[in-house]
């Protein structure tokens, strides 16, 4: 319970930590400037998520893979979600990945102009993944 309290003062304290920083660094090199580092950094952030993510996937698919999940029920046919602008995540809940699943994600990876898709399947007690790249 200790730790829970600690993690949720760190969580509130880090934003007001990073705009003191902000302040001090704005006021030694200028607002525009630092506003214009902190876009720059920014950039660089989603250069390197948009680099490395394919790892990340394959972790995840791995993860997920040696995971028991027993009793998930999902409504409906599926939810695809958009993470970050990175991928697209499709959660299925149906005995085998069908024709259509895929393109069903290559749909929306060509309307959302993204790349990757990761396909979740929760019906079995060991979660199928399945990578889709456009």
């Amino acid at each position: 319970m200790q730790l829970v309290k600690w993690i949720t003062t760190g969580l509130l304290v880090l934003p007001l930590a990073e705009l003191a920083a902000f302040i001090v660094v704005a006021s030694l090199v200028g607002f525009t400037t630092a506003l214009g580092l902190v876009i720059l950094i920014s950039l660089l952030g989603v250069l390197v998520l948009r680099h490395t993510g394919g790892g990340a996937v394959t972790r995840l698919c791995t993860a997920a893979g040696r995971s028991e999940i027993r009793g998930v029920a999902l409504d409906g046919p599926g939810a695809g979600t958009a993470l970050g602008g990175i991928l697209i995540v499709e959660l299925k809940c149906v005995d085998r990945f069908a024709p259509t699943h895929l393109a069903q994600c290559l749909s929306y990876l060509q309307a959302s102009g993204l790349t990757l898709a990761l396909l979740l399947n929760f019906q079995h007690p060991k979660v199928e993944c399945r990578r889709v790249a456009r």
